[in-house]
């Protein structure tokens, strides 16, 4: 029975620095573990974004269509786990496209599962993984938010607005009853301050090794906030255009010259 292990989530909790990891260490990997790289997965992901903005069940399944492609390209008779990442299973970022909570995390993973029933029947082990993030969720939120979109709220605007989402206790509960009997475990990033920090819990549900693990070094942080005085400059840099008067690629632009002068002070 082959196992497949999917980090499905949450935005903000060093999801891009577990897939950078995994994705520079293939060669190690590899003998114990088929890890499906984030581009692969793309066409799926990007049907979970979407069904997190329309739910429409149309959308489901179209997701599952584009996931059977990917799983039929897995050996049947290869023993190694598959382990697969992408936050993208959870949904948009809150604040992107109207989303302001993880509502359609647990239809997304019952839509995995059942595509996974359809291909292999009963013959797989399911294992849904969710990191979370018990201090700062929001502000990163909010600054990945700002960073890439012009997007004019203040940060205590949207940690009012968003508040209800840092509660991934639900979601993760709803989740489980979705896939039941399936194995669903989550875990702060504040538990591992280990070597191979949020990178841990998905190695040894893959049953790597630990001499194997030792060859793993875990990349740097990726996707780090700004210093409050960018944070500002962006919003406020989005708030002369607040007509939308400035063509967006020139506010794009804009934006990667502010954040690429801060890192020069």
């Amino acid at each position: 029975m082959r196992r497949f292990i999917i980090h499905a989530g949450f935005h903000k909790t060093a999801t891009s620095t577990v897939q950078k990891t995994l994705e520079a260490h293939q060669d190690v990997l590899s003998p114990f573990v088929q890890l499906i790289p984030r581009k692969k997965l793309k066409p799926t992901r990007k049907s979970a974004q979407i069904f997190s903005v329309k739910h429409d069940p149309v959308e489901l399944g179209i997701l599952q269509a584009m996931f059977v492609e990917v799983l039929s390209e897995l050996k049947p008779d290869d023993p190694r786990p598959v382990l697969m990442s992408s936050e993208d299973f959870a949904g948009y970022l809150i604040g992107r496209h109207g989303i302001k909570d993880y509502r359609a995390a647990p239809a997304i993973a019952a839509a995995l599962k059942e595509t996974l029933e359809l291909v292999f029947g009963d013959k797989f082990d399911l294992v849904l993984y969710y990191s979370t993030r018990n201090e700062g969720w929001l502000d990163s939120c909010h600054w990945q938010l700002i960073k890439n979109s012009d997007k004019q709220i203040t940060l205590e605007a949207f940690r009012k607005r968003y508040a209800n989402a840092a509660d991934f206790a639900p979601i993760i509960s709803q989740v489980k009853a979705a896939i039941e009997p399936s194995q669903v475990i989550s875990a702060a990033i504040e538990d591992h301050a280990g070597t191979l920090g949020p990178l841990q819990p998905l190695l040894d549900l893959c049953g790597l090794p630990e001499n194997v693990q030792s060859k793993i070094t875990l990349a740097r942080p990726q996707n780090v906030s700004g210093s409050d005085t960018l944070r500002e400059e962006l919003l406020a840099l989005s708030e002369t255009d607040k007509d939308g008067l400035v063509a967006r690629k020139g506010l794009t632009r804009a934006r990667r010259t502010l954040i690429r002068q801060s890192k020069k002070r």
